[in-house]
C-alpha cells in the first residue's frame, strides 16, 4: 500500500463542467432578461443568481459537511482543494449573470 495514494480526477472534471455550464446558462438567461422588460422576472432571477453564488461559497466554506448535508452529495470536497478554490472563483464571477437594473430612475 502507497504512502501517498493520487485523488481521482473525476470529482474535479465533473464539478467544473457543471460549474461551467451553470455559469453559461446564467449568462444565457440574462441576456434574455436584459431583452425583455419585465421587471418582477428581474427581480427574482436576481435573487435566484445570489443564490446559485451563496452555494458556490458554501462549498468554499463548509465543503463536505455543506455537500453531504445540504445537497446529499457524497463527495470528499476538503480533499480536493481545486474544487474549493473554484468555488470560491464561480461565486465571485457568478455575479457578472446578474441582469442590468434599468427600472431605477436617476433623480437629477
Amino acid at each position: 500500500m502507497a504512502l501517498f495514494q493520487p485523488l481521482q480526477i473525476w470529482p474535479i472534471i465533473l464539478y467544473y463542467t457543471l460549474s461551467v455550464a451553470i455559469f453559461a446558462l446564467l449568462i444565457a438567461i440574462k441576456t434574455t432578461i436584459n431583452n425583455r422588460n419585465h421587471y418582477w422576472i428581474s427581480v427574482f432571477y436576481t435573487f435566484f443568481v445570489v443564490a446559485v453564488a451563496a452555494i458556490q461559497f458554501c462549498i468554499l466554506m463548509h465543503g463536505t459537511s455543506f455537500m453531504k448535508g445540504f445537497l446529499h452529495i457524497n463527495l470528499d470536497v476538503d480533499r480536493y482543494d481545486s474544487i474549493r478554490w473554484g468555488a470560491g472563483f464561480f461565486a465571485l464571477i457568478s455575479y457578472f449573470a446578474m441582469p442590468q437594473n434599468k427600472y431605477v430612475k436617476v433623480a437629477k
